[in-house]
């Protein structure tokens, strides 16, 4: 039995993310670097990114801490999960039309109800259950999944030891088979309050310019406005020019940007002060204020 196409896709996207980016942290010059790597990898390599990252499962911790693909918290409890998993030598006894069953080695043995990624796991097998495997069994969504990378016996079981098989999972299913791994409650990390600076910082194009058409926009230089750091910046539109010195404020309608400025249009001497902030479509629209002169409410778009 598989998972639903999508939820299949759903794991193997996070499941490729977290596997490329701790392998790279476990092993730089190795075979699978990053997420580009791992994509690229025959099964092999993906098995040994699999195999190193949870022989040292605490980088996944490092993983969820970093979050190098900015995913979102539910993805983020999802991936957390696998630090629970079951990761040993197990038998494949039989396939059930709910689930594949997997058996521990124990004397007492535990039997898992396990689903597929993208092919049923009996496929992956050289011969018909029971099989000895070494699997990664892990918990996504309330259900067991095998990500797929099996290791595999290629010697067929004796009479005996599928003897011995059959009454292990006659043992097993009695106490119960587990269709879940019991996984303990994971917090997202605390993290700090964006800076609304960074949201300003950078040249903008000034796109309009009330008053002006395009031509006048850039009659003498490209009209820009940028914001650099240690509170300076600059401007430039038609024949106006200044420098900036600039504040962030907390604005009704969120960061704004306040700053009071010196230069010259058409080469006078002029200064003032002005406002702006981002709107939801990402552009920045504020206004310049001359003292003593005419204002120029404008819209800028990110260049860099």
């Amino acid at each position: 039995m598989r998972l639903p196409a999508q939820e299949s896709k759903h794991f193997i996207a996070l499941y490729s993310a977290m596997l490329g980016w701790c392998a790279g942290v476990l092993d730089p010059e190795g075979p699978v670097p990053d997420l580009r790597g791992f994509l690229r990898a025959d099964t092999a390599g993906k098995a040994y990114a699999r195999d190193i990252v949870f022989d040292e499962p605490e980088t996944i911790d490092a993983f969820l801490a970093a979050n190098p693909h900015s995913l979102e918290d539910d993805e983020l409890e999802l991936v957390a999960a696998w630090r629970t998993f079951v990761y040993e030598p197990l038998l494949i006894e039989r396939n059930l039309k709910r689930f594949t069953v997997f058996l521990d080695r124990c004397e007492e043995p535990t039997a898992y109800g396990v689903l597929s990624l993208t092919q049923e796991l009996v496929d992956l097998l050289p011969s018909t259950p029971p099989v000895a495997v070494e699997a990664l069994l892990l918990p996504w969504k309330g259900q067991i999944v095998c990500d797929g990378l099996i290791r595999a016996d290629t010697h067929r079981l004796d009479a005996a030891a599928r003897k011995s098989a059959k009454e292990a999972y006659r043992q097993a299913k009695a106490r119960g088979i587990l269709t879940e791994l019991a996984v303990p409650p994971w917090t997202p990390p605390e993290r700090p309050e964006p800076d609304p600076t960074q949201a300003f910082l950078g040249r903008w194009r000034v796109t309009a310019i009330d008053g002006l058409s395009d031509d006048a926009l850039e009659q003498e230089r490209p009209a820009v406005f940028e914001v650099a750091d240690a509170s300076q910046g600059h401007f430039s539109f038609a024949l106006v020019r200044g420098e900036m010195d600039w504040r962030i404020s907390e604005g009704a309608q969120g960061p704004l940007l306040e700053f009071s400025w010196a230069g010259s249009d058409e080469y006078h001497p002029v200064a003032g002060r002005g406002r702006a902030r981002i709107v939801d479509d990402g552009t920045m629209r504020g206004c310049i204020f001359r003292h003593h002169g005419e204002d120029s409410p404008f819209v800028a778009e990110r260049e860099r």
